[in-house]
């Protein structure tokens, strides 16, 4: 057993140091598929990053996309996340053509953003809420292009912002974290304290306590996304107070927490896409965002002439977010119990609201 994790272990080393290798200026250069992600099928990439278009036969032009991620898509986390939300749009909506750029600091984000803007792109994503305050001075310079900022809380009238209500995964993945605890005490570990972060740790909370009203929730922010080792650190923090289940949320922080869960051998959860693969003994399930899906529904109403610079934030019901697969870890009273919670977060019939405030 120790030697399995020995692996995983490594293994992971290797995927955060892809994720946090470059801090050069950015190109369209990534061609390989995240290391682990998604069930979506890697597609066939171009040198400057695309993923391969489907072949169409309408005379009309292609709808043309273009992702600005944070960091790089071997992070198996947010950045792959994006990366398979520009393939979906090429596969799966009509006479779309979507690309992805890779690494956008601060730095760069405002010339990369007029770039695609000059090139007649009809949307440009920041696909990172630090990207938000470059965006926004962008956007009003190009009243016919539309823009997104991903988890903003700030719109124009030519930029909405794009959230997942990620207190309905969390919900679920709370309920698990108290069917499996041994100790009765689960942990949370968000990256910075931002609104969506928070909804998710409330939701994460109240699914815990529904399963088990005596479950206690230990929790922290890092103020930070980057930090891995902070985030380590304060996972085996929590590990020392009897955390036995826990839950990390933000890039570097959730890859830290990661860490600290296969070398300590504690339960743990995925962010963003299916990560299984990395600890397949220890993870319980993954959180997952179907980015295209979410950037669809903006197109839709882009094509239909009912865009609106609002918040747009379609959860379970609208296919934008659900758990993956439990990978057999979850045991079947648990997940009889799991499964009967989603069927009615789909259905309407179970509604988490988004939580702005810390309620312990």
């Amino acid at each position: 057993m120790k030697k399995r994790l020995l692996i995983i272990a490594l293994v992971l080393v290797m995927v955060l140091t892809c994720a946090c290798a470059s801090d050069t200026t950015p190109e369209n250069t990534a061609t390989s598929a995240p290391t682990a992600g998604t069930d979506v099928q890697d597609p066939a990439t171009t040198d400057d990053g695309d993923a391969e278009a489907p072949d169409t036969t309408t005379d009309e032009e292609p709808f043309r996309v273009a992702i600005l991620l944070p960091g790089l898509i071997s992070d198996a986390g947010w950045n792959a996340g994006g990366y398979y939300g520009a393939q979906y749009l090429n596969e799966n909506v009509e006479n779309v053509e979507a690309t992805y750029i890779e690494n956008i600091t601060t730095t760069v984000a405002e010339a990369t953003l007029r770039d695609y803007a000059d090139q007649g792109y009809d949307l440009i994503c920041g696909w990172s809420f630090d990207l938000g305050d470059y965006v926004m001075k962008v956007a009003p310079d190009y009243p016919d292009t539309k823009f997104v900022w991903s988890q903003g809380y700030m719109t124009l009238d030519n930029m909405a912002t794009v959230t997942a209500p990620l207190q309905e995964t969390a919900y679920l993945c709370g309920m698990i974290a108290a069917g499996m605890s041994e100790t009765g005490v689960i942990g949370y570990i968000g990256g910075m304290d931002t609104m969506p972060m928070i909804a998710a740790l409330e939701g994460y909370r109240e699914g815990a306590k529904a399963y088990d009203p005596d479950v206690k929730v230990i929790y922290a922010f890092a103020g930070t996304w980057s930090d891995t080792e902070l985030g380590k650190q304060t996972a085996v923090a929590m590990f020392e107070q009897g955390v036995d289940v826990l839950m990390g949320r933000g890039d570097g922080i959730a890859l830290g927490c990661f860490q600290a869960c296969i070398e300590h051998g504690v339960y743990c959860f995925g962010d963003v896409s299916d990560q299984n693969e990395l600890a397949p003994e220890l993870l319980l399930t993954s959180t997952g965002w179907n980015v295209g899906r979410s950037l669809e529904l903006v197109i839709d109403d882009i094509r239909a002439g009912t865009f609106e610079g609002k918040e747009y934030s379609g959860g379970m019901a609208l296919g934008v977010c659900d758990i993956t697969d439990f990978h057999g870890l979850v045991p079947d009273d648990v997940a009889t119990v799991v499964n009967e919670a989603r069927e009615k977060i789909k259905s309407g019939e179970l509604v988490i609201e988004a939580k702005t405030e810390i309620s312990e």
